[in-house]
């Protein structure tokens, strides 16, 4: 069977789902699988892709992975761009046997002629184009083939963002730092009409490893861990934002550490710029804090979230966190933010979390949990600020089967009341939502007011205002008790439950 690469491919797979802009691999292949290892593999690994319209420009240089004429047996190649919503928005591999020499010199020109020369100013070139700029008429050249729209335009940006100062220019642990930078034209002068928002992300020093194969020694460099991800405001071509850099740093004396500022406007485009030369070394002294941050915990489709509510099988969480000195988003061990559900599954969220526009105190995440089983189920959530104080947070929280409409707790507060009153409840509901009608009568069965509102999943307080205990033609009721009837409709269910209520005035 030969040697497995499991994490390889889940990161791998991970980071398609994300999202990304252009995948590449050198190795070997056919046209199933990537490496010996089996790092992708056809029929195991593309059921698993969610990229759900982000959709990346594949190229493979490797053999016959882009196998074409064979109908009993497409390639992986083909299957990507098949895919209905996910896989791939275009494929470059080679359809044939090719060869480390000739793969090396195509991808090379390949991508020197889609980024013009590997220029900073301009964006690049349609896919087509640079593909057959790319190919010279030597067989190894020949045997790679464009699946897809040869007039495609990636989606990069096609402007620039000229960073103007990063202060102070050594960027010690706990200290809080400036950034100010500045959208340009093509002609590299201020965008002046350029409004809208920046994702600005700061990154560690470089990490650096390397393998030894035999004579050959192999180097890699990638990001450090992250520092800050935060939004802000783009105004008149011009952003300012600050972070505050966590204790838990490399401390490395090298200029590797990275930022980068990805800006958009929804009329006018998007731009982006980087730095990759930060020095962060020494600490800020001063600096006192032994709290750590303030968690909250909610989930997606029921907005109003009570520690036990019933929330769907497979609830979207929602976590907000806030510390005056920012929050550790370094990764390192020890240092993330976690998810343990039902305290056996552990979840590393860190890279879900991000700031608050033009905040560098506060933010939040969201995290699709799996699919639970009806009943009752746990979370705890646990991070730390960047002077490393630690917090966590534990609720709990119901189930039902997916098909299940339910309507529990169904009671008015206060009761007896006076001049208001809320009627509350659980719904459980397969579409999230139902539609909601509360009657009143009194005792012989009349009814004397009606309530129609749209309850939502979880927790309900109706109506929002409360009712002041008026009948229809806006008199008080008499004191006295009354029964009323809470009837939910999601549109392919209905339920109800009727109770009491007692008005004393």
């Amino acid at each position: 069977m030969g040697r497995w690469k499991p994490k390889a491919t889940e990161d791998l797979i991970n980071q398609i789902n994300r999202g990304t802009l252009m995948i590449n691999f050198f190795g070997h292949g056919d046209p199933d699988t990537w490496a010996h290892e089996s790092v992708l593999n056809r029929s195991r690994d593309l059921p698993k892709f969610q990229n759900n319209y982000r959709l990346p420009i594949w190229v493979a240089a490797t053999c016959t992975w882009g196998k074409f004429d064979n109908p009993s047996r497409p390639s992986m190649s083909e299957e990507l761009i098949w895919l209905s919503q996910m896989g791939g928005i275009g494929v470059i591999s080679a359809s044939r046997p090719v060869y480390v020499s000739g793969n090396t010199a195509f991808t090379t020109n390949f991508y020197d002629h889609l980024f013009n020369g590997r220029s900073e100013f301009l964006p690049s070139k349609l896919i087509g184009d640079a593909f057959h700029l790319a190919t010279s008429f030597s067989t190894n050249f020949q045997k790679f083939h464009l699946y897809g729209d040869p007039t495609l335009k990636l989606a990069d940006p096609q402007y620039r963002i000229n960073i103007l100062s990063i202060e102070p220019d050594t960027l010690k642990a706990l200290t809080t730092v400036t950034v100010t930078a500045q959208v340009l034209n093509s002609d590299e002068t201020l965008f002046s009409n350029f409004d809208g928002s920046a994702l600005l992300q700061v990154f560690d020093a470089t990490d650096k490893e390397f393998v030894v194969d035999g004579s050959e020694r192999y180097d890699y460099v990638y990001n450090g861990g992250t520092i800050f991800k935060g939004l802000v405001t783009v105004r008149n071509g011009e952003l300012v934002g600050n972070f505050i850099v966590p204790k838990s740093i490399k401390y490395d004396p090298s200029p590797s550490g990275r930022l980068s500022i990805y800006a958009w406007s929804d009329e006018l485009g998007d731009a982006i710029g980087y730095n990759d030369s930060l020095m962060l070394y020494g600490t800020e002294s001063q600096v006192t804090d032994q709290e750590g941050p303030e968690i909250a915990i909610s989930f997606k489709d029921s907005p109003n979230f009570f520690d036990g509510d019933f929330v769907s099988n497979q609830p979207i969480l929602l976590v907000e966190l806030s510390d005056e000195n920012g929050i550790n988003l370094t990764g390192e061990v020890g240092h993330k933010i976690e998810l343990i559900i039902d305290e056996n599954m552990k979840k590393d969220v860190t890279e879900f979390f991000v700031y608050e526009k033009d905040s560098y105190r506060k933010g939040k995440l969201e995290y699709t949990l799996p699919a639970l089983g009806t009943g009752t189920h746990q979370v705890k959530v646990s991070c730390w600020d960047n002077l490393n104080n630690y917090t966590e947070k534990l609720v709990s929280f119901r189930t039902s089967a997916a098909n299940d409409l339910m309507l529990t707790e169904v009671v008015n507060f206060p009761n007896p009341f006076n001049d208001q009153t809320y009627f509350t409840f659980q719904l459980v509901s397969p579409s999230g939502a139902a539609d909601v009608t509360i009657s009143v009568y009194t005792v012989t069965g009349r009814k004397i007011y009606e309530i129609r509102d749209f309850a939502e999943q979880g927790f309900n307080k109706l109506p929002r205002e409360g009712w002041d205990g008026r009948d229809w033609d806006g008199d008080l009721i008499a004191n006295g008790v009354y029964l009323y009837k809470v009837v939910v409709d999601d549109g392919s269910k209905k339920i109800e439950q009727i109770e009491k209520l007692a008005v004393v005035r």
